[in-house]
This record gives C-alpha cells, structure tokens and sequence, in this order.
C-alpha cells in the first residue's frame, strides 16, 4: 500500500503515538510519501523504517497514494484537501488537536485503525469539495476547500461580485 502522509507540529505528549503509527506502518512494508516541511519536523523526534519519499505538492502524490494520512487536528485536515484536491485519495485524519471534527482518531485508535484500512473494514464518507478562482489567482494552488468557505470584502466601501457554479454549471 503507498500512503501519504501530510502534518504539522504537536504536542510531545503525542510522540509516543507518532512513533506507534510509523511502527505500524514499517511493519507491513508500506511506501511512504511524506510531506517534506512535515518530515523535516519528524526527523529529529520519529524513526521512520519504512521506505519513504517525500512530496512538498499535488502533483507529487496525485495517482501514486492509496490513501492519505493526516496527523493533526482538524486545520491540518483542511490543509490537507488542497494537496490531494480532487484527486479521489482517500483521507484519514489522526487527531493530535483539540476537537477532532474531521481529524477525528484518536491516538488511542491509531493501530486498530491501520489494521482496519489494511484490511479494508472502513467507510468513507463524500465531502463537498470546493475551488475558488478568481482572474489575479489569490489562492495560487491552496484554492481548494472543504464544504464550506467564507469570503471578506478588503474594504467596506466597494461591491463585491460573486459568481458561483455547481460542476462548471
């Protein structure tokens, strides 16, 4: 199996579980894709076994992964959706956050659930995947979101035009 995986820092209080869900991986012989701002906070507090190769964007993952992991809460999860985008890459979120609403295992969950996508007894549930484009490219290629997203205005004195569609529609 090629699992990705994308995090940000956490708490040292989490380093022991971390280090349990690379154990895992390194037993059943998976390859790695790690971000690499992800693998550069990993390297000095995690022993990664398992053959990995790092990827900093979309196109370095997209078709190569069976699924993707994200280890944080649920901001590293959103962070997450605008590197794997509609790309159909399953993602499962490993919290190491506060509210766990999308990133929702626990690190008390972390092998049961390895050993459940290994075993394929999961479910995945269809999210609402949106992209904004505007004609200056604000967003570059972070323009992806996740069922929601909100827009300000810069100042109050001006109108804003909004043009939305629904599948180029």
């Amino acid at each position: 199996m090629n699992i990705a995986v994308y995090g940000r820092s956490f708490h040292d209080s989490f380093i022991s579980s971390i280090q349990d869900f690379f154990d895992e991986i390194g037993k059943r012989n998976a390859k790695l894709f790690i971000y690499e701002a992800f693998y550069s906070y990993l390297r000095p507090r995690i022993k990664i076994s398992s053959e990995s190769e790092l990827f900093s964007k979309h196109s370095e993952i997209a078709g190569k992964a069976d699924v993707m992991i994200s280890i944080g809460g649920d901001g590293s999860m959103l962070d997450t959706i605008t590197l794997i985008r509609n790309s159909g890459i399953p993602l499962l979120g490993i919290n190491t956050g506060r509210l766990g609403f999308l990133s929702n295992i626990s690190k008390n969950e972390i092998v049961l659930a390895i050993e459940s996508l290994y075993q394929k007894k999961y479910f995945t549930e269809e999210r609402t995947l949106l992209k904004v484009e505007t004609e200056k490219k604000l967003f570059g290629s972070a323009n992806f979101g996740l069922n929601e997203l909100t827009i300000h205005r810069k100042d109050s004195g001006s109108m804003l035009t909004i043009h939305a569609y629904i599948d180029n529609n």
